[in-house]
Order: structure tokens, then C-alpha cells, then sequence
């Protein structure tokens, strides 16, 4: 197990590397699927999720040009979830056992189909455990940890959303935590931004404010908290079409993470034909509703790279 973590990190480094040179020149971008394009979508309506969709219900456009939905999946697709979590010293060990014990009750509601992989960041970024059926794996590693150490959660972003990749049959989460802001990324944060919206994969954000002001709150979900760290994380999560969840204590982690795991069931994995020729760049992607009402949130858009 230890030699295939390391084998693991040793890949994870090589991909980081070339894809931040990648960043750096505007004329390389990722490549997306261009015979068929998946988005992951939230419909609700009055804050509680619109159920029952079916391709019928919706219309992509597509830089500017509409498109059926080809097919539609909801609740039945398995999930292909990354806990990438802040075991940075401001943490603490209270804050970290608060943690386990919701990190296990999430743990317990997955589906024996679902996958679960595990990265961890202080100012370094550990794959602690690949995704895998193997529920046990995570929950073991998490007994390990320990709180030490600033905060590198952009850097941990990015190496997190390359263990999942986005499939008609799955869908690819990662689930981010921190309670500071990033003061030890070697990535900025237009480089994430950047990176995330062309990645696929829609990311959670978990904002935990452990200040004692806070602490002092009631148990009911705080507003987002304000914080230096807040604008990046929102504009990250916002290019992948996910949201951002606030906590106002560690102690609510537990209700807010079946909060988010419900979240994700109640999500339609939307595919469509884009609209032909498809030309390389940033594609801009809208989501409208037919004959059915409700607030949509989905990732803006996807890149398509050039030919070569």
C-alpha cells in the first residue's frame, strides 16, 4: 500500500508540473469530449432540489446555439468522491476529531458502488488513499491524521480533482474543507480557477470558521463566512458548478456533509451532442428548463483543445 501511494504521488507530481507549464501558455488547454458533453446540474426550486427530470425538461446552449438533452441520469449514477480535507495546525485536535467522526457518518451513508478517495493538506499535499469501493481504507486513514503545519488548499485543489475523471456513468466530486486562508499554494489563484474550470469535475467547498466568535453561534448553518480566503474558493467551486457550503463550528460538520452527500444525489448528470463543427476554446454552456420551474446551477462552460 505505502509503495503504491508513493507511486501514486509521483504521478499526481508529474501531472501537476505539466499542467501548470500548460497554464502558463494560453494556446494549451485541456481536451473535453467533443462527440458528446456531460454537465452536472442542480435544479431546485424554493432552496429544496425539483425531482423527477427528464431529458425532455431541458435545452443546453451551447455558445449560443440551443441543443436537446440526449439522455438524463439522476440519483441511481454512483459517485466518484475525493475528501480532500485541512488538517492544518489552526485545526487543532478538537477540530481534527470532529472531523473523523463526520468524515465516518459520510463514510456510513455511501453506497457500496460509490468510491471515496482521501487527500489531506498542511503546506504539503498527501494522497492518503486513492478512490476505491474500500470505504474502510478511508476511514482508516483518517485515524492517522494530525493537525500541524499553514494551509495549502489551492495546491490540494488541484491534486484532488486529477484522481477523478468526469464519465457518462459516474459522477466526479470533489469535497473540499479548510478553515483558513491559503498562505502556502506554489499555485495562485487565477492558476486554479483556471484549472478547475477546464477539469469536469464539480467541487464542494466547505468553509469552517473556528474563531471563538463564531464557535459561540447556534447550530444553525452560519452565512458564508468572510474571510481572505472566501472570493478564490467561491470563484473555484463556481467554475466547476458546485457551491460553497459555511459552517459556523466544527461540531456542525456532521449535518452539513450528509447535507452535501444529499446534494449530490439529488443532481441530474445532463449529456448532449454540441453543436457541429466544434471549434477549439472555451465553449460558454447555458441550461434552460422546459415545461418545469427551478433555480439551475451547472458549470459555465468547458474547453476543447486544438488540433494538433
Amino acid at each position: 500500500m505505502a509503495a503504491r501511494r508513493r507511486q501514486v504521488l509521483t504521478l499526481v507530481a508529474v501531472s501537476w508540473i505539466s499542467i501548470a507549464a500548460a497554464l502558463a501558455q494560453p494556446d494549451q488547454v485541456f481536451r473535453a469530449s467533443v462527440e458528446t458533453v456531460v454537465l452536472d446540474v442542480a435544479v431546485s426550486r424554493g432552496g429544496q432540489p425539483v425531482r423527477g427530470l427528464g431529458a425532455q425538461h431541458f435545452t443546453i446552449v451551447d455558445n449560443g446555439t440551443p441543443r436537446p438533452a440526449q439522455a438524463v441520469l439522476h440519483d441511481s449514477v454512483p459517485l466518484s468522491l475525493v475528501l480532500c480535507f485541512d488538517t492544518s495546525s489552526s485545526l487543532g485536535e478538537d477540530g481534527l476529531q470532529r472531523l473523523r467522526e463526520a468524515a465516518d457518518r459520510l463514510l456510513e451513508s455511501l453506497r457500496p458502488d460509490d468510491q471515496v478517495g482521501l487527500v489531506t493538506f498542511t503546506e504539503a499535499v498527501d494522497v492518503r488513499v486513492v478512490p476505491t469501493t474500500r470505504h474502510e481504507d478511508v476511514r482508516a486513514a483518517l485515524r492517522t491524521l494530525s493537525p500541524q503545519g499553514p494551509t495549502a488548499w489551492r495546491d490540494a485543489l488541484f491534486v484532488a480533482a486529477q484522481l477523478v475523471e468526469p464519465t457518462r456513468s459516474t459522477r466526479s466530486v470533489v469535497l473540499l474543507l479548510s478553515d483558513g486562508a491559503d498562505t502556502s499554494s506554489w499555485m495562485s489563484a487565477s492558476q486554479i480557477e483556471d484549472a478547475i474550470g477546464r477539469a469536469g469535475v464539480v467541487i464542494h467547498g466547505i468553509e469552517l470558521d473556528t474563531r471563538p466568535a463564531q464557535r459561540m453561534t447556534t447550530n444553525n448553518l452560519a452565512p458564508p463566512v468572510a474571510s481572505s480566503a472566501a472570493p478564490t474558493l467561491r470563484r473555484a467551486v463556481q467554475a466547476s458548478g458546485g457551491r460553497v457550503w459555511s459552517a459556523a463550528s466544527d461540531g456542525e460538520l456532521r449535518r452539513l456533509f450528509l447535507e452535501v452527500l444529499q446534494e449530490l444525489r439529488d443532481r441530474y448528470l445532463v449529456s448532449y451532442i454540441p453543436p457541429a463543427p466544434v471549434t477549439a476554446g472555451w465553449h460558454k454552456v447555458g441550461v434552460r428548463l422546459n415545461d418545469a420551474r427551478g433555480d439551475v446551477l451547472a458549470r459555465p462552460g468547458y474547453w476543447v483543445a486544438p488540433e494538433k
